[in-house]
């Protein structure tokens, strides 16, 4: 208990007020213990872990042996290269786009940060 104390000074001392308030909030709650479900095809909550552990068996099997496979979907995306079924985007709607974006999420798959491309200024808005 004295050194969740601790933590929390020092996280209030080094001005570290995100890590302050999840900590505060963490002792305020107290232990609770998790849970876990998952959920069938039909959407029922699955509790037990042996019909947990076959469910994902499940899942992963459907998604490995998936006939439909990354390559046919990025010939089906190409095949529209019709020029009328273009969209135009302009610079306005990407700037507000990266104003919107919020900070301390994870990367996506690139490893590109939100705020790599939020404050990467004009450069990233017109390229």
């Amino acid at each position: 208990m004295e050194e969740q104390i601790r933590q929390i000074e020092e996280n209030f001392n080094k001005n570290e007020i995100k890590n302050f308030y999840q900590d505060v909030k963490k002792e305020k709650r107290g232990y609770q213990p998790r849970v876990i479900y998952c959920k069938d095809k039909d959407g029922n909550l699955i509790g037990d872990e042996q019909a947990r552990i076959k469910r994902w068996a499940e899942y992963f099997e459907e998604l490995l042996n998936e006939q439909d496979t990354q390559q046919d979907t990025n010939e089906r995306v190409n095949d529209s290269d019709d020029p009328d079924e273009t969209i135009e985007i302009d610079e306005g709607e990407i700037r507000e786009t990266l104003r919107q974006m919020k900070n301390n999420k994870s990367p996506g798959r690139n490893g590109v940060k939100g705020e790599m491309l939020k404050y990467g200024g004009k450069v990233v808005a017109s390229d």
